[in-house]
C-alpha cells in the first residue's frame, strides 16, 4: 500500500469514498497499487473487492477492469463474471491485447472454440508477435478444427520462433 496507509483485512468493509462521503475518489493508479499490495499480502478477496470498487468509481478505466477480470478467473474461478467485466473494455479499446487474450482463454474454457479462434485471430491481426496467442490458436485449431491442422502447425512454429522458451 502507499506509505503511511494500512491494508484492510479482507473481511473489513471498504471505507466510503466519493462525493457522498466528502472524500476524493482514489486515482486508478492508487487503487491498482493497493490491490497489488493486498494480493502480495495474500489478501486476494480484499484486493478483488478494492478492484471492484475501483471499477465502479472509474467504469472506463481498462486497466482496473482487466485486472479485476483476471482476479475473477484466478481467485474466484468465476469465468462468466470475468467475461462480463471484460466486455466494456472492447467498447473503448477494441484491440486491447491482454483483454483479447484473456477472453480467448475464457472462450476455450467455455468450449466456445469458434469464438476463441476468432478472438485469437483478431488479437494476432493487431500483434503478430504474440507468441502465446499463436500457441493457443494452434491448440484450438489442432483440437477442434480438423481441416486446420496445417494452419495449426504454422501457429505452433510461429510461437516457437517468437518464444525460445517454448
Amino acid at each position: 500500500s502507499r506509505t503511511g496507509e494500512t491494508i484492510l483485512p479482507p473481511s473489513s468493509p471498504l471505507p466510503s469514498t466519493g462525493p457522498e462521503s466528502g472524500a476524493p475518489e482514489p486515482a486508478p493508479e492508487a487503487i491498482m497499487a493497493d490491490a497489488i499490495a493486498m494480493l502480495m499480502a495474500n489478501q486476494a478477496k480484499g484486493a478483488m473487492d478494492l478492484l471492484l470498487s475501483g471499477v465502479q468509481s472509474h467504469p472506463n478505466e481498462s486497466a482496473l477492469r482487466y485486472h479485476l477480470a483476471l482476479m475473477q478467473v484466478q481467485h474466484s474461478h468465476d469465468y462468466e463474471a470475468a467475461k462480463a467485466t471484460l466486455q466494456p473494455i472492447f467498447e473503448q479499446e477494441p484491440h486491447h491485447i491482454d483483454a483479447l487474450f484473456l477472453l480467448g482463454e475464457l472462450q476455450e474454457l467455455a468450449s466456445e472454440f469458434e469464438e476463441a479462434r476468432s478472438t485469437y485471430s483478431e488479437l494476432l491481426r493487431h500483434d503478430e508477435a504474440h507468441a502465446k496467442a499463436h500457441y493457443r490458436l494452434g491448440m484450438v485449431l489442432a483440437a477442434h478444427f480438423e481441416g486446420e491442422r496445417t494452419t495449426a502447425a504454422h501457429h505452433f512454429k510461429e510461437a516457437a520462433k517468437l518464444d525460445k522458451t517454448n
